[in-house]
């Protein structure tokens, strides 16, 4: 079952990862596509590894530069969604250490500086060495970073999908603090054998996919609506049949959060 529902969500990702990658040109659209590409090749590296026992090592390490490129495109792609004007001259430095990680993993068996060991339990799991440790803090940071974005947007325009899209990048990093904290509070382990990483992406897959297609946020037209709607300098407020307030755009919301 495990394994079954980790396939679901990597195919998932693929379908996500096609769609995206086709309006690539539009913003925002290649970093979702990366960033569901780099989701689709990490569960497939885990399936290699549960399935080809004898290349396990291997599959195991190269899963880490996928896991790496996950976070700098999820920050990309939340940057792009609150904004379409974003544009940032030295994104390149946030795909430095995506390149790096590859090489060091696995090389690991030479220096031990990413993995000071890795066992076996119901999976191969890496004791953490140094490197690993900056590659987490440099992962949760990204993390972070998106959420707070996504949060203040939601805070700000009162758009659902900018909150749904900050609990479903939420989800899996949440799995990932449980699994790392379980390398050090054995505890933990009794309660969740297998990395509870991967499942709650694969739930986190589901939970963004429904936001993408509920929102049309791999449509460009919208997009371009919201950017016109929002580019107005005159205030508008948009009502319903019961006189509520359902959107307003950003001159809006300027003028009445000033005081007069």
């Amino acid at each position: 079952m495990y394994l079954l529902l980790l396939t679901v969500g990597g195919f998932a990702s693929a379908l996500f990862a096609t769609s995206a990658w086709r309006h690539r040109h539009h913003p925002g659209f290649l970093h979702f596509a990366l960033m569901e590409g780099a989701v689709t090749f990490w569960v497939f590296c885990y399936l290699g590894e549960q399935l080809d026992p004898d290349h396990s090592a291997t599959w195991f390490a190269l899963k880490f530069p996928a896991i790496a490129l996950i976070a700098p495109n999820w920050l990309l792609f939340a940057r792009h969604q609150v904004s379409d004007r974003f544009h940032w001259r030295w994104t390149w430095l946030l795909f430095v250490w995506p390149a790096l990680v590859g090489p060091i993993a696995l090389t690991n068996d030479r220096h031990h500086l990413f993995f000071r060991e890795i066992v076996r339990r119901e999976e191969l799991v890496g004791l953490n060495g140094p490197l690993f440790n900056l590659h987490v803090a440099i992962n949760y940071s990204l993390f972070l970073v998106a959420a707070g974005i996504l949060l203040v947007h939601w805070l700000r325009t009162r758009r659902p999908q900018s909150a749904f899209l900050f609990l479903g990048g939420l989800m899996p990093f949440l799995g990932n603090v449980f699994n790392e904290a379980s390398k050090h509070v054995p505890e933990l382990v009794e309660l969740m054998t297998r990395n509870p990483t991967l499942p709650t992406f694969a739930l986190s897959e589901v939970f963004i996919g429904w936001t993408v297609f509920r929102y049309r946020l791999l449509d460009p037209r919208p997009v371009a609506r919201e950017a016109l709607f929002d580019g107005l300098p005159d205030p508008v407020i948009v009502v319903d049949g019961a006189d509520r307030i359902v959107d307003a755009n950003r001159s809006a919301n300027t003028a009445f959060a000033t005081p007069q």
